[in-house]
C-alpha cells in the first residue's frame, strides 16, 4: 500500500477525531475567528474556530502575507481588523478572479459566520476537497 494513501486516510480520520476535541483558547491572534473577541458570546468553542483558521491560512498562503494587511501584533488592532473584516472583500482582494470557484467556495465555507461555518466533515463534501482527493489518489 502506498504511503501517501495512508497519510490521506490518517488525516481524514484525525480530522473527524479532532471535531470533538476543540476546546482550548490558545493560538495566534491573527487566526482567531471573530466570535472569540465577543465577551458576550455564548456559542461553544468548537472545531469551527479551527476551520476559520484554515480559511485565513489559505488566504495568507495565496496572498503571501496577512490578508488583514496589518503588520503589528497589537491585540486591539488585530481584534478590530478581524471583527470588522468584510470576508467577501478579503476573498476578492486575495484571489482576484485568478483562482478556481471551488477554492473560493471552500474558503467562504471556512470564513462564514459561526452559525453557518462548515465543520471538517462538511468541507470534505466540497468540490475543492473532492478534486484534491482525486489528485492524491492519482499520485499514489
Amino acid at each position: 500500500m502506498n504511503r501517501k494513501f495512508w497519510t490521506v486516510r490518517i488525516a481524514q480520520s484525525f480530522l473527524i477525531f479532532l471535531d470533538s476535541l476543540a476546546s482550548s483558547t490558545v493560538g495566534t491572534i491573527w487566526y482567531w475567528p471573530p466570535e472569540r473577541f465577543d465577551q458576550n458570546n455564548i456559542a461553544p468553542y468548537d472545531i469551527r474556530a479551527d476551520v476559520w483558521s484554515l480559511g485565513i491560512t489559505l488566504l495568507e498562503t495565496v496572498y503571501g502575507r496577512n490578508p488583514y494587511e496589518l503588520q503589528d501584533d497589537n491585540f486591539s488592532m488585530a481584534q478590530t481588523a478581524i471583527v470588522n473584516a468584510n470576508i467577501e472583500e478579503l476573498i476578492e482582494k486575495v484571489y482576484a478572479s485568478q483562482y478556481s470557484s471551488h477554492l473560493i467556495e471552500f474558503t467562504i465555507k471556512c470564513l462564514n459566520n459561526y452559525e453557518n461555518r462548515a465543520k471538517f466533515i462538511q468541507l470534505q463534501n466540497t468540490k475543492f476537497y473532492e478534486k484534491l482527493k482525486i489528485l492524491g489518489e492519482k499520485s499514489c
